[in-house]
């Protein structure tokens, strides 16, 4: 009787294993292959080709086929994610907005960091030092900002001003768009415009311009710094994120969230072959970061493009 009673029960123990067993490769064997969706350019097979190391990774760490989905830009990457054809994305953050707005199919994971250790930046508007305190001191003053490039910085810059009491699109008020950023700069100087927006990490030395953004590069074109002062920041915008599918396995999602934050420092060929820019690794994303970019997005066409 207790040998049947042991049988019995090794029995049940080897068929709930293998039920549990075949659950976790259910999502393996369904999906066929991981797709990895990236914005390309116009050479996809060498966009793909580069990628190859951080593809291998993935493929190692989910233990099953990884392919490389790429498309020309962020629209179509944006059309792939909607339309379910990848499971894996790697967007600008306004093209993260635009998808989550568009379907909320997608999750962030992680988001590149930069080497100076800063995740995010931020758009500023910087004055003369003996100028207003704020944005609202600048009514009827031409502010100057570098033509909109897609990223949503100047569109999100103008919207936070707005409600801060400084509508830039109202008379008055002007906007002077330059070209690039050492007219804007020049501009500044020479007291063309009153104030200039820009962006900034607003992380490091202060007196040098912080770490990276439009005031580093006024202190190393040679501009004084002490005759300038930051009197607004927007929202922090993250750098690129790295989102998954919502419906992903959760087994799935577990593993990338192990194997990516830890690859800048196991596997830093991986991480330069998909991050060549952000030289700080991974850090965890939350979907509160892109609140401020949905309100970009208009109600019936999300659109982006990429960011700094």
């Amino acid at each position: 009787m207790h040998k049947s009673t042991s049988l019995f029960a090794a029995i049940i123990l080897f068929w709930a294993a293998s039920i549990n067993g075949a659950c976790a490769e259910d999502w393996r064997t369904e999906l066929g292959a991981f797709r990895v969706g990236i914005a390309g350019g116009s050479d996809l097979a060498g966009a793909a080709a580069r990628a190859e190391p951080f593809r291998l990774a993935l493929e190692e760490g989910l233990s099953m086929p990884v392919e490389i989905f790429a498309t020309r830009d962020y629209p179509a990457l944006i059309d792939a994610a909607t339309r379910s054809r990848i499971e894996y994305a790697v967007l600008s953050p306004l093209a993260f907005a635009a998808v989550k707005k568009s379907c909320d199919c997608f999750e962030p994971l992680v988001a590149a960091s930069s080497g100076d250790g800063t995740d995010s930046y931020r758009m500023i508007l910087v004055a003369s030092a003996d100028g207003p305190s704020g944005p609202q001191g600048l009514q009827g003053a031409g502010v100057g900002a570098v033509r909109a490039g897609g990223a949503g910085g100047l569109d999100l810059s103008l919207l936070e001003l707005a409600e801060a009491g400084l509508d830039l699109k109202q008379a008055p008020n002007r906007l002077v768009l330059f070209d690039d950023g050492t007219q804007l700069l020049s501009a500044l100087r020479d007291g063309e415009i009153s104030a200039m927006i820009g962006w900034s990490t607003l992380s490091g030395d202060p007196s040098e311009g912080y770490s990276r953004g439009s005031l580093q590069q006024l202190v190393a074109t040679g501009g004084d710094i002490s005759k300038f002062r930051v009197i607004w920041q927007s929202t922090p915008i993250p750098y690129r994120v790295h989102a998954v599918r919502s419906n992903l396995d959760a087994e799935a999602k577990t593993a990338l969230r192990t194997l990516l934050p830890a690859m800048f420092k196991t596997d830093p060929v991986a991480y330069d072959s998909i991050e060549p820019v952000y030289g700080g690794g991974f850090v965890a994303a939350r979907p509160s970061q892109f609140t401020a970019l949905e309100r970009l997005l208009p109600q019936d066409e999300q659109s982006a493009a990429p960011s700094k």
